[in-house]
This record gives C-alpha cells, sequence and structure tokens, in this order.
C-alpha cells in the first residue's frame, strides 16, 4: 500500500511544510491505516498445480475406476444416468428405474440387490402402478436415452415415447406413477429438463411427431408440500373431518403448456432447455433447428445445419480459386519480368569471352544454393502438408468440394441430438444419418463443423465452461473434444459395448457412462486429489 499507511513509517512533527502536513494527514485519515499484524501465524503454503482439483475436462489424468452391471440383463441397455451424493438413478431401456448408492470413498457404485424399485418400476407398463393402462413404447422411437429426465435431487424421473401420446412424472421414493399428461396429438419423441436450484425454477420441454413442442412449469417443491397435504390428511381422518377439508396434492408438473412451440415443419426429434442462457433449442426430422426464448416463447432463429456448411465449403472453394488465380497471374508477372531482363542484358563481348574461358558465372554459383533452397522449401512444404493433414484427422472435419460446389442438391439428414451451453448459449446438433456435428453462436452464425468418421454418437455433453464436449458411441470409444476446433484431447476405451449415455456430475470430478449391455463405467480424477483437498481444507479449519 501507499508508505503514508504503514505504522510508524510518516513522522508528522518533522514536517515543517504547513501545507505538506495537511495533505499526509489527509490522505492517512481517508485511506485508514495498514495492519501491522495480518495472521497469528505462518500462512498456508501456496498450492502446486497437481494439488488444485480440476475437473474432468481440465485435468491431465482422468482414473478409471471399474464397471458394474445396473439393469435386469445384459438384453437391457442404459437409456438415463443420474447422480446425487448418495445414490445413483439408472433407466434401462425397457423404461425400468433401479436405485443403486454411491459410495464415495470408493469411487464405485453399490449395486442394491432385490430393490423394490426394481420389481415395481415399469414406466408405462405397470397394470399395478401405471394409471395410463397398457400404453407401450412406440416403435417409432430408436434413440430411448431422449424420452427420460431426473431432477437434481432424484425425487422425481419423467419419460415419454408411448403410444398413448402421453409422458408421465414417477415419483421414485414411492416407486409409483404420481402424474400422467395428455396434450400432444401424436407420440412425445423427446423431453428435456433443466433446474435453476437457487431460483427454485424448473422447466420441462416436450417435443413430439405432432410437429410442437411444449413448455411446462415444474414444481420441483411440490414433494415436501404433498408429504405436509398427506399428514395434514391423517389429521383430519382421525378427527373425523369432512371429506372436503381434505387437502389436494399438488401437481409436479402443471397441467397446461406454459408455450406452445409450433414453428416446426416436421415431426420433433429431439429437443434441449437452458435457463441460464434462456435458449429453448429442438430439431426436426427435416434438418432444421429452432432456437426461442425460454421465458417468453419468442422464436429467435432458424437454423438450416447442412444449408449453412455447403454455403460455407462453396465460400471457401471461391476462396480458394480466387487465391490460386492471384498466385497464378503474379507467377505470370514474375515470369515475364525475367525474360525482360535477360532481353535487356543481351551481350559485350567481353562477358562471353569471360563466360568462353570457363570462368563461373554469378548464376552458377547460386545455382547450387538455389537447389539446395528449393529441395528445402519442399520438405518444409511437405511437411506442412502432413502436420495440415494430421490437424485435419484429429478435428474430423471433412470437406467435400464435388459437393459443395453442387449448391442445388444439398446432402441433409435427421438432427438426433441436439445440445445448448449455460455459459456461451452455443448451440450444437449432431446427426447420426450423416454424421455431421455442428456448432452455433447463440447468435445463429455457424462457427465450426466437424464428422464423426466411423463412429456414430449416441450422446454428446457439455462442459460447464462450454469449451468442451465429451461424446460416446458405437465405437465404444468416450472422447472429449475442444471446442471450437473439435480435436480430440482425452479418449477412454474401456467400454466394450457401445456408449448410450453420459452424466457429469455438478463439480465435473465424476463421469458415468451406461452401455448398450447395461454396465455403467465409472471414471473420475484420482482419489488422492480429492484426499489432499480434504486435508487442505481441515487445515484451513484449524485442525
Amino acid at each position: 500500500f501507499h508508505p503514508y499507511t504503514y505504522q510508524g513509517n510518516v513522522d508528522i512533527d518533522k514536517i515543517e511544510d504547513v501545507t505538506q502536513r495537511r495533505a499526509i494527514l489527509s490522505q492517512i485519515d481517508e485511506f485508514g491505516q495498514t495492519s501491522a499484524q495480518l495472521f497469528s501465524k505462518a500462512h498456508p503454503k501456496r498450492l502446486k498445480q497437481t494439488e488444485v482439483l480440476n475437473s474432468i475436462f481440465e485435468a491431465r489424468v482422468v482414473k478409471y475406476y471399474g464397471a458394474q452391471h445396473l439393469t435386469e440383463s445384459s438384453d437391457v441397455g442404459v437409456a438415463s444416468l443420474s447422480w446425487s451424493d448418495k445414490n445413483v438413478y439408472v433407466i434401462g431401456s425397457d423404461c425400468c428405474l433401479d436405485v443403486h448408492r454411491w459410495e464415495q470413498n470408493k469411487l464405485s457404485i453399490e449395486k442394491r440387490k432385490n430393490s423394490s424399485i426394481s420389481r415395481l418400476v415399469k414406466i408405462g407398463k405397470s397394470k399395478k402402478h401405471n394409471k395410463i393402462g397398457q400404453a407401450n413404447f412406440s416403435t417409432k422411437l430408436t434413440h430411448r436415452n431422449l424420452c427420460f429426465a431426473t431432477t437434481k435431487d432424484g425425487q422425481y424421473s419423467f419419460a415419454c415415447g408411448f403410444e398413448d401420446n402421453s409422458f408421465v412424472v414417477w415419483d421414485v421414493d414411492k416407486s409409483k406413477l404420481h402424474q400422467g399428461i395428455h396434450k400432444h396429438n401424436d407420440t412425445v419423441s423427446c423431453l428435456a429438463l433443466d433446474e435453476d436450484v437457487d431460483k427454485q425454477r424448473a422447466v420441462l420441454v416436450t417435443g413430439s411427431f405432432d410437429k410442437c413442442v411444449m413448455v411446462w412449469r415444474v414444481n420441483v417443491n411440490a414433494k415436501q408440500r404433498n408429504k405436509d397435504s398427506k399428514k395434514r390428511n391423517k389429521k383430519h381422518q382421525r378427527r373425523g373431518s369432512d371429506a372436503s377439508k381434505l387437502v389436494v396434492y399438488t401437481e409436479i408438473v402443471d397441467p397446461n403448456p406454459t408455450h406452445v412451440l409450433d414453428n416446426q415443419l416436421a415431426a420433433v426429434m429431439c429437443v434441449d432447455v437452458s435457463l441460464t442462457s434462456g435458449i429453448i433449442v429442438c430439431c426436426c426430422l427435416d434438418g432444421i433447428v429452432n432456437v426461442y426464448n425460454a421465458s417468453t416463447g419468442e422464436h429467435y432463429h432458424m437454423l438450416q445445419p447442412f444449408v449453412d456448411k455447403a454455403i460455407k465449403l462453396e465460400s471457401q472453394r471461391q476462396t480458394k480459386s480466387e487465391k490460386e488465380k492471384e498466385k497464378e497471374k503474379e507467377d505470370q508477372d514474375d515470369e515475364k519480368n525475367i525474360q525482360d531482363n535477360d532481353d535487356g542484358d543481351d551481350g559485350g563481348g567481353d562477358d562471353d569471352e569471360v563466360q568462353g574461358t570457363g570462368s563461373v558465372g554469378l548464376n552458377d554459383m547460386l545455382s547450387p544454393l538455389s537447389t539446395l533452397n528449393d529441395e528445402a522449401e519442399m520438405d518444409f512444404a511437405s511437411t506442412e502438408q502432413e502436420q495440415e493433414q494430421e490437424h485435419k484427422e484429429e478435428t474430423e472435419i471433412v470437406y467435400d468440394e464435388n459437393v459443395s460446389s453442387k449448391m442445388g442438391s444439398i446432402p441433409s439428414g435427421e438432427l438426433t441430438i441436439v445440445r445448448v451451453s449455460d455459459v456461451f448459449g452455443h448451440v450444437l446438433c449432431y446427426s447420426q444419418q450423416t454424421k455431421d456435428i455442428f456448432l452455433y453462436s447463440s447468435a445463429g452464425q455457424l462457427k465450426s463443423w466437424s464428422h464423426s468418421r466411423d463412429d456414430v454418437y449416441h450422446d454428446i455433453q457439455f462442459s460447464k465452461a462450454g469449451n468442451h464436449i465429451v461424446c460416446g458411441g458405437t465405437e465404444t470409444i468416450i472422447r472429449v473434444k475442444e471446442l471450437p476446433s473439435f480435436r480430440t484431447r482425452k479418449k477412454f476405451v474401456e467400454a466394450k459395448k457401445p456408449i448410450r449415455c453420459l452424466f457429469l456430475d455438478k463439480d465435473e470430478t465424476y463421469m458415468l457412462a451406461g452401455t448398450a449391455n447395461g454396465n455403467v463405467l465409472v471414471y473420475s480424477l484420482p482419489q488422492k486429489a480429492f484426499v489432499k483437498s480434504r486435508v487442505h481444507t481441515l487445515t484451513e479449519l484449524g485442525f
């Protein structure tokens, strides 16, 4: 701080100038005095970089802690995963929900045997618990992992995709149907849930083959009120009160949607919502993406990824062609200048005699050097080309000039995955048919695109920071990619079957991966990182 603020650093009595003394006193009075002592003991040591608890996306080392089979049989895949402090919620492709215990110290999942939930929960099929009858899972759907969501506290799960065009709310603790809603005119193909715990706000978005997207308000605190209502109802029944005084249970989802978004021209295949970014995104069977305001339902953008990609490729091709023409023109001008110089140096006899007597001219002296330079430039160019090719392969970007030049016939495909970043509001969409993956800015501009090559992704998740994604699919490899370059930064190859779904905890220190045979793989930062963090925290508390 300023020298005047330190104790004993200024001797006011020795300052003879009245104005300067007044100014120094004013400085001290305005700022105050720096404490003579800040700590009663030594300051804690600065942590090393290896001791800082990072996320899976930033950490150098991510460990695999094993796999556990968590569905009823190997024929049943994992369609949805959710995690809380003590439990792991697994929904299988057969619509069965199981709750297993999360072992923090072991970084593993303890399978609960003979779970009552496992025996009872048959969302959409159970005669005993399902109020909507014998509704089976629709044969229209091929991506069942888009049909489930679970609240952050693990109290309720939402499921869709039934033949009766409904979606349901499932009470996980009681293992029974809590609410069924019939508002869509065709099969509900997908849903997405987002919660803001601090503001106690949650939104559910559903998409359907009827080309509509509906936005629903979710009352995440309804369960506690339902418990209180049941207690009051029991008191009324014991006292013999009439039925009119009984308290009605609170519904988790409002019976009517807050917004109906009907700008789509084809069946809706996938949706996502971000309350932080304030964006709802849906993708349709015709390859078009619609972006809406999450609060008002206002339509922001209509994105056409395949058209935008073709336009970008055409623009790149034209730019490349113009550069080649400019370079060709420059080369021709250089050749013409050389010829003009040769014609201007036409002969004195003395020069001919000097060259004829075996003396070495300047051009002859420089020719070996120029040859070496040409060879070095060729080697450097080839190295650059190899690096560029490796970069293209790593980023998995494919440029098809033959297709891009034919603007009249643009290839398109069904978009099967869409995600919204909470930080930047970036929109990412993927097509399993064409294996194209697109990244858009919040303003609706195509930032970059890539190709999954031999892999077909079943799930993609954004990092909290929005600068990475993690994806998995048929190649049984989990990839962590950097955005916007789509460069692969990490690979996890422990899975033996295709990856169906991925889940990251809120701190991004754990990652769960569900496979097609019902296994759940656990990845985490090394356990010693958590131990160091805990010990450091205890030290700060004075232990």
